[in-house]
C-alpha cells in the first residue's frame, strides 16, 4: 500500500478484491444487525407499556417466566438455523441449489417438530414447571394461556428464522420479515 497525501491507494488488485468482499459482507451484515436492534427496541417499548398497564407487575412477571421457559424452544430453532446457514453458504458456493433447497426444507421440518413438541410439553406441564417458581395461581393461569399461544408463535418463528436466514445467506434477501 502506498500512502500519498493521507489517501490509501491499493497496491494491487488483491486489495480491491478484499474491499469488494468486505462490501458484500457489510451489505448483508448491517441489515441483519439492524433487524436485531429494531426487535430489541420493540421489546423495550412493549415492556414499557406492560409496566404502565399493570401496577401490580403481573404482566411483567408472566412475560419474564414465559420468555425464559420458551427460550428452550428458541434455542433449538437457533441451533438448527445456525447449522443450516453454514451448509447453505457452502452449497450456494458450490452451486448445489437443489441440495440447498432440500436441506433447508428438512431442517425446517425438524425445527417444526421440535418446536411443537417442546411447546406442547411446556403447555401440558405448565403447572408443575411453574410451581417450581411461584405458587400464585393467577400467574400460573395466565402463563398456561401464554404457553398455548406460544405453540403457534413457535411455528411461525421456525419458518422465519430458518427460511429468513437461509435467504439472507444465499443473498436472495437482504431484509427479512
Amino acid at each position: 500500500i502506498v500512502i500519498k497525501k493521507r489517501i490509501i491507494i491499493p497496491k494491487n488488485q488483491e486489495m480491491i478484491k478484499k474491499r469488494e468482499v468486505l462490501g458484500m459482507i457489510m451489505k448483508i451484515g448491517i441489515p441483519s444487525a439492524l433487524e436485531n436492534a429494531l426487535y430489541n427496541i420493540g421489546i423495550i417499548i412493549i415492556t414499557y407499556f406492560l409496566n404502565q398497564m399493570d401496577p401490580n407487575g403481573l404482566n411483567m412477571t408472566v412475560r419474564s417466566y414465559a420468555s425464559q421457559i420458551s427460550s428452550f424452544t428458541y434455542a433449538i430453532t437457533l441451533a438448527l438455523t445456525s447449522t443450516n446457514i453454514l451448509f447453505v453458504g457452502w452449497m450456494i458456493g458450490r452451486k448445489e441449489y437443489d441440495k440447498c433447497f432440500k436441506l433447508t426444507n428438512k431442517v425446517t421440518l425438524v425445527g417444526l417438530a421440535s418446536a411443537i413438541v417442546v411447546s406442547v410439553l411446556a403447555a401440558i406441564f405448565c403447572d408443575p414447571i411453574m410451581s417450581l417458581f411461584t405458587q400464585n395461581k393467577e400467574i400460573i393461569k395466565v402463563i398456561k394461556t401464554v404457553f398455548i399461544m406460544d405453540i403457534f408463535l413457535e411455528i411461525g418463528r421456525v419458518f422465519n428464522m430458518i427460511y429468513g436466514n437461509s435467504l439472507k445467506t444465499s443473498g436472495d434477501a437482504v431484509y427479512t420479515v
